[in-house]
């Protein structure tokens, strides 16, 4: 289903230049408000209606619960074959994530909100190209619509309610957004606010040691916007509120080099 369902979308709305003017919203339903709706972006109207279908279907060929055969004991012409049908499904679906990356750039916000829920949805299910998912939904944390930056901060917590060792990796990916070259003032601050409410567990060691590495990482951005004359008070309250709640678990850290640098900045700061 997923391979149909990506061709269909492939031949509508690939590197041909596409003119469908539908007028159909999410859904099905006419735009909110009897407004008019931009014409002619890739990603608007049935681009995206059709993003969503791949992507419902794509879970539903990646989800599926028939146990395969052991490949030892399938003829070697059926294991070539299957072979070379995952390997086709594998770069169908790693083509439908680029366009799935690019309709998160929609002109329309409420679009990118939509394929926002649709990345965390494969990022849910499967381990398929989970590293460039989750760099797609940290990204978002700087959009320029304050809806879509907190909504991605949202998908984000859920995420890892299912899967908490995940911790460790979406927090290294949000700060690679929080201190990438030349960041916007909202990106930084919804950045620091998706990390300043990680939960941690004080006998969790990884948990330990992530804590200890985000009070360093607060100091330090602390101590470059004062630097820079810059610090906000929406800023400083996102960084204090996660200090307060990683510090005490920071205490517990093992690692030496942590703890020097942790010593260093709170004697430079206080």
């Amino acid at each position: 289903p997923f391979a149909a369902s990506y061709e269909r979308y492939r031949r509508q709305h690939g590197d041909d230049n596409n003119d469908d003017d539908s007028n159909e919203d999410i859904g099905g339903g006419s735009s909110s408000g009897g407004r008019g709706r931009s014409r002619g972006n890739k990603g608007d109207g049935d681009g995206v209606i059709t993003t969503y279908t791949v992507a419902a279907a794509a879970l539903a060929s990646l989800s599926a619960s028939k146990k395969p055969k052991t490949l030892s004991k399938m003829p070697s012409d059926k294991r070539l074959i299957l072979w070379a049908f995952e390997d086709r499904i594998r770069r169908l679906y790693a083509k439908f994530i680029e366009a799935l990356d690019k309709a998160s750039y929609d002109t329309i916000s409420h679009h990118r909100r939509q394929v926002l829920t649709r990345i965390y949805e494969l990022l849910l299910e499967r381990p398929e190209q989970e590293q460039r998912l989750l760099t797609m939904l940290c990204n978002k944390l700087g959009d320029t619509e304050r809806s879509v930056a907190s909504r991605a901060s949202h998908l984000l917590h859920l995420l890892l309610e299912p899967h908490p060792r995940m911790k460790t990796v979406v927090a290294a990916e949000v700060e690679r957004v929080l201190f990438r070259p030349n960041t916007s003032e909202s990106a930084q601050y919804y950045a620091a606010l998706c990390l300043n409410q990680l939960r941690f567990v004080a006998s969790d060691t990884a948990d330990v040691a992530l804590a200890a590495r985000l009070v360093i990482m607060y100091l330090s951005l602390f101590r470059e916007h004062v630097r820079r004359g810059d610090l906000n008070s929406r800023m400083l309250g996102a960084l204090l509120a996660g200090i307060s709640r990683a510090l005490p678990f920071s205490a517990n850290a093992t690692d030496t080099d942590a703890r020097a640098a942790l010593d260093e900045h709170v004697d430079s700061l206080f």
